[in-house]
């Protein structure tokens, strides 16, 4: 029997590659075999639990085939052909449609008169398309079907009387290849989004025309972060980054699994609503102990907060001081932070060689993401993730203190006037 399903399938597909129309054949599981893999999805309507199989032809021919196959053809009710339905999508939401009136007549609401879908889309559901923006974006992607089909922004709607429905993904097959290229450590993790930390050295997505495209946190996520659960509404194809660190910088970074989580989380980041920390390891010994920098960059508004964490000597730089401080940028300017350091401060980060930042045996940037602060997109409750210094801050800030002791000069003999500092012995 399921040997003749797939032949079948095979057989349908060969046959009728020039037939343009596509159909799904929806019944319980009990009552048709399994058709092959790729014809596989969620089921829509009464028959819930069941399969879905996708083959060209007529509906005609569709149903023929199917009282052949099956020992017991499906009722009536169980079998709908959507030619909109996509693979690994359910149907999630269905407008009324047809409505009778008290006498039992169509709605006096209902027209014939047809507009525009996404017009009628933003007065039918103005909480879901608030805008001609959303709405148009909704139907380009397919998650709009009327009467069954997929539409285009062109298509045009009977308001009450076509029946209009919402697809979103509830499931998908999206398994990575092979083995994970690099580690990354999870830091939080539930059902709709993930906080992982990322490592230094690797890009968040691959550059445009780069070859290292696989090592990348877009491309290695999937492997330790598990997708939203089976049937969970609206899951994306697999586990996506929310926004992006610099490449030599490591630490914390947004993971969405639900298209929900995505848009609530980015909409955070783009209103400057998610509460950054970040932890870096800068030349020179900061004057105060916190303060805040106003420089723009290009000519846009840039503010940083900074507070001292410890002070150290080193033999390696020129200014013989190293500071580590904690900075927490109130916007998201590119290299925001470096810039601040190094033309705020004037103190460059360790490791910085874009802004004159000086190489410590052979490390490069000392900056890490250690904390965030942002609204779960799905309870709104507050979710606060901290994470410790890296441990390298801490073992160069070790290797240079040793090495000052031993190399230091004598009192009063190579060093400037100002860097002779009490309690810098």
């Amino acid at each position: 029997m399921r040997l003749a399903a797939g032949l079948l399938c095979i057989l349908a597909t060969t046959l009728l590659a020039t037939r343009s129309e596509t159909f799904i054949l929806a019944s319980p599981s009990s009552q048709l075999p399994s058709p092959c893999p790729r014809g596989r999805q969620a089921l829509r309507g009464p028959g819930a639990g069941g399969l879905c199989m996708r083959i060209r032809g007529s509906a005609e021919r569709i149903k023929a085939w199917a009282a052949n196959i099956m020992k017991d053809p499906p009722p009536e009710g169980d079998v709908e052909f959507m030619e909109g339905l996509r693979p690994g999508y359910t149907i999630i939401h269905e407008y009324p449609y047809r409505i009778p009136a008290a006498d039992g007549k169509v709605d006096p609401g209902a027209t014939k008169e047809a507009v525009r879908l996404d017009v009628w889309l933003q007065k039918l559901d103005p909480d879901r398309f608030p805008s001609s923006t959303s709405a148009k974006k909704n139907i380009r992607k397919g998650m709009v079907v009327v009467e069954g089909k997929r539409c285009t922004l062109e298509t045009m709607v009977r308001p009450g009387i076509d029946r209009i429905s919402l697809q979103a993904r509830t499931t998908s097959p999206y398994q990575p290849a092979g083995t994970a290229p690099f580690n990354i450590a999870i830091v939080y993790e539930d059902d709709s989004m993930a906080i992982v930390h990322k490592p230094r050295g690797v890009c968040s997505h691959p550059s445009p025309g780069g070859m290292d495209g696989n090592m990348t946190m877009r491309f290695c996520v999937p492997y330790w972060v598990q997708g939203a659960p089976e049937g969970s509404v609206g899951m994306l194809w697999r586990p996506m980054l929310v926004h992006r660190l610099d490449k030599e910088t490591e630490g914390l970074q947004v993971v969405a699994k639900t298209k929900a989580a995505m848009v609530d989380l980015q909409r955070q980041f783009a209103n400057r609503l998610v509460g950054k920390r970040y932890l870096a390891l800068v030349e020179g010994n900061i004057a105060g102990e916190e303060g805040e920098i106003d420089y723009p960059i290009e000519g846009r508004e840039s503010v940083s907060r900074w507070r001292v964490l410890a002070r150290s000597r080193s033999a390696s730089v020129r200014s013989t001081h190293l500071t580590t401080l904690e900075l927490r940028p109130k916007q998201g300017r590119t290299h925001q932070l470096r810039i601040h350091c190094t033309e705020g401060l004037k103190a460059p980060m360790i490791g910085d060689n874009r802004h004159s930042g000086s190489l410590l045996r052979g490390e490069k940037l000392f900056l890490a993401a250690a904390g965030i602060r942002l609204t779960h997109p799905i309870t709104g409750a507050e979710l606060a993730v901290d994470i410790p210094e890296p441990e390298r801050f801490g073992e160069m800030r070790a290797l240079e203190d040793a090495a000052w002791l031993v190399d230091k000069p004598a009192e009063g003999e190579g060093v400037p006037c100002w860097e002779q500092e009490p309690g810098w012995e």
